[in-house]
């Protein structure tokens, strides 16, 4: 009796599950490793498996900050050429501050950006796309100007512990990606905040009447992916030790070979 009472349940459990986006993506991605593992004897190996998270951090970090955005319904089209302007400001504070205040302020300058592109679109109401296209073409042609059109050398040899070190056999740039992948999602799933970005996305006016603070929370992930825009190029900066202004738009192109495009380049 209590089994058939149960069943109901057990349905309505496997109904949610199958409209899960989550659970579809996580399948998708299971059968295509499974035919991959099929295809490949090397696929299903550590050591392809940690070169495959190691490669997907740079993207990952970046799509932490789009999805705020998008959460929205905006778009960022400027990141690739945020991290490189905030990486050659980084390349420019390593020569005269030490390692940490040089990073904060390269954070800092890509959440100044990004909030430069929020107040256009979140206060003045201009279109996404338009603004970070602009803001795009300004941070490439600053990286240019600010670089003198050279490679900026000379990097501390200490940054490249952040992805030559290990944790339990992990790199420990994958780590640093998953830790930011659970703090998002915490904070979109149970904090205020993560569900006013979600309200803001899915219907401004009905969010202002709510008394949400609307413009804040449309322009707050512009900051946000500015700021992880300039991490996810720290860690691939950290791959090559030198900033090299041709790799800008591979970012820009969200190229995912861009360690060995690095490796590959003249010193």
């Amino acid at each position: 009796m209590t089994g058939a009472l149960n069943l109901p349940k057990m349905r309505g459990v496997k109904a949610r599950l199958s409209q899960s986006l989550e659970i579809r993506m996580a399948g998708l991605a299971l059968l295509i490793a499974v035919a991959l593992s099929i295809l490949s004897p090397h696929f299903l190996t550590t050591n392809n498996l940690m070169n495959i998270l190691d490669q997907s951090v740079v993207i990952g970090i970046i799509a932490i900050g789009m999805t705020f955005v998008i959460l929205t319904g905006g778009i960022d089209l400027s990141v690739g050429s945020v991290a490189g302007l905030t990486g050659v400001i980084l390349g420019l504070a390593l020569h005269d501050f030490p390692i940490p205040v040089a990073i904060m302020f390269a954070v800092l300058s890509g959440a100044f950006i990004g909030l430069i592109s929020g107040i256009l679109v979140g206060y003045f109401g201009l279109a996404a796309f338009v603004v970070t296209l602009g803001m795009m073409a300004i941070g490439r042609s600053l990286a240019y100007i600010f670089s003198g059109q050279s490679s900026i050398s000379g990097i501390p040899m200490e940054l490249s512990a952040l992805v030559y070190t290990t944790v339990l056999g992990i790199p420990l740039n994958v780590v640093c990606l998953v830790v930011l992948y659970v703090l998002a999602g915490l904070y979109l799933s149970y904090t205020k905040g993560g569900r006013t970005i979600y309200a803001v996305g899915s219907n401004k006016e009905a969010a202002r009447a709510a008394g949400l603070s609307v413009t804040f929370y449309s322009i707050m992930p512009y900051v946000i992916s500015g700021a992880f825009a300039l991490l996810s190029g720290l860690i691939w900066w950290t791959w090559c030790m030198t900033l090299i202004l041709l790799g800008f738009r591979r970012l820009a192109a969200f190229e995912t070979r861009a360690g060995d495009q690095c490796h590959a380049a003249p010193q």
